[in-house]
Order: structure tokens, then sequence, then C-alpha cells
């Protein structure tokens, strides 16, 4: 994978143009619009297709009594028809919406399976329905917001600032210290543990924008590259065939291919199914 500063770096050489060797905090005009250009794009491809690649799961317990649970960290979104209660085997409904939540409570009706809904602006924010009874454990599929991902733990890296991010083996960790980092990678999944020189703490949240130089794009290079180049280009005034779009959609068909059906014959119509949207277009003999 390239790193922002490699992918800032090849689009402003193809619009002909020169960038500072150093990308987040440059002053320069050139190097900090193409800056925010990365950042609208990732942002962009992010949202517009789920992304295996930014899939996980959540596991939480239920507490008797309690009715409100935190999300995951690093949640974005949920995936439809994936909350099930693993110990009974049911399906957890929903997510319901604000009125019939409010029946729901307003008539004392306990309906016989449970109900989900997304609520509020703090950590607490999915709500089950009736609230649970007994422990239970629950499960469901998420897109998890992290497009982006900091440069990956090496033993001998230099550690410039506290609160510096790393990646390892799919885990997130910030720095508390400065200085080189040592011999043994880090791996815990919580807390704090030291790699022998530098102490790092396991990061759960969202990790959405180019935070470092370092830091690569987790979605597919091509069309992120293409779409940084061609809102530079637009803004500049260059000529250009608009690629990013069709880029983008080739690379998620890839990530995630689906069936095509084809019918006999000529110039009859193709059906393609992909991103929860169908496609119409023409096949030819």
């Amino acid at each position: 994978m390239s790193t922002l500063a490699s992918h800032i770096t090849d689009v402003a050489q193809k619009a002909g143009y020169a960038v500072d060797s150093s990308i987040v905090g440059s002053t320069d005009v050139t190097t900090i619009q193409l800056l925010a250009w990365a950042q609208e794009v990732i942002h962009e491809m992010s949202h517009r297709y789920e992304w295996p690649i930014l899939w996980k799961s959540y596991v939480l317990t239920t507490v008797p009594g309690q009715g409100t649970y935190p999300l995951p960290g690093d949640f974005s979104y949920y995936h439809y028809d994936t909350f099930w209660n693993e110990d009974s085997a049911y399906r957890i409904y929903g997510p319901i919406n604000p009125q019939d939540f409010a029946s729901y409570k307003g008539s004392h009706f306990n309906p016989p399976r449970s109900r989900f809904m997304l609520q509020g602006m703090t950590d607490n924010e999915l709500k089950l329905y009736p609230t649970p009874a007994d422990a239970a454990t629950v499960i469901f599929e998420y897109q998890c917001a992290r497009p982006v991902k900091p440069r990956r733990w090496a033993a001998g890296n230099t550690v410039a600032k506290t609160g510096e991010y790393c990646s390892y083996n799919g885990n997130y960790y910030t720095a508390q210290n400065t200085g080189t980092t040592g011999a043994t990678a880090p791996t815990h999944t919580s807390g704090s543990a030291s790699d022998g020189s530098i102490t790092w703490t396991y990061y759960d949240g969202a990790y959405e924008r180019f935070l470092a130089d370092t830091d690569e794009p987790v979605l597919p290079e091509l069309p992120f590259q293409r779409g940084v180049f061609e809102r530079f280009a637009e803004v500049k005034g260059l000529t250009f065939d608009a690629q990013f779009d069709s880029q983008v959609e080739e690379h998620y068909r890839l990530a995630n291919p689906m069936r095509t059906v084809f019918m006999d014959g000529p110039n009859i119509r193709k059906l393609s199914a992909f991103a929860g949207k169908v496609a119409f277009g023409r096949w030819y003999e």
C-alpha cells in the first residue's frame, strides 16, 4: 500500500504541479488543496458502497434490567437484518421507528421478540426493547469508520510525538511517549502495553481522515488517486477523462462479486446486481 505522501506527490506530478515533501501541516496552497481532496475522496468512497474490508462483527452481553448499550467505537452504520440473540437463536427486529417505540412504551406492550433502535448522542446509543430480563449474547454486523490506517508498527520506527498512531495485525494504537520503537510488536486489544520502548494504548475509535503523511488508504488505491486527480484537475481547469466513478464501481464489484444473469440472444438486456442496487445495460454477442 502507498502512503498519503506518495499519492499526493503522484497526483501533483501528473497534473504538472509540485508539492511540499511534508503533506499534513503544510502551508503550501497546492499541497493543502490536494490533501483536502484526498480527505473528501476517501470519505466519499467509504460511504458509497459496503466495502467488505470494512465489515466487522460486534458482540455484547445484555444485562438484566438494562435497555441501552454502547455501540462500537469505530461504528459507522449497521448491516440490515444482522441483529441476533445467539442464546435464543431469534432475530432482533429493527430498527423500529420512533412512533413504534413510543407506542410500545406508552401502551406497555411487550412484543414476543426483541426490537432495537439507535438513539442519542452519547456512547449508549443502542436500545433494546423490551428491556432484557436475562443475560444474553447479542451479535450484529456493521461497517466500521476506518477507511484510513496509520503506518504499520515496525521495530526501529521513530515516534516523534505522543498520540501518534500505528497499526498492527488489524488493530490501531496510540503512543504514550516519544522515542524509537522496541522489538516487541503490540498485540493487545485493550489497555496499554510497551514494545520495549514505546507504550502503546489500544484504540477502538474511528479513523476516517489522513492524520499523517505515512497514513494509507484502506480502500482501493487506483480509484482513490484518480478521484483526487480529477477534483484537482477540475479546479485547475485541466482536461481529463472522468474515470473515478467507473473505477470505484469496478473495484467494488471485484471486492464483492454477485451473480450476473445473462439471457440468450443478441442485443438483450443484462441484469447486474451490486451494492444493493440493480443496474441495466446491454450485452452484445
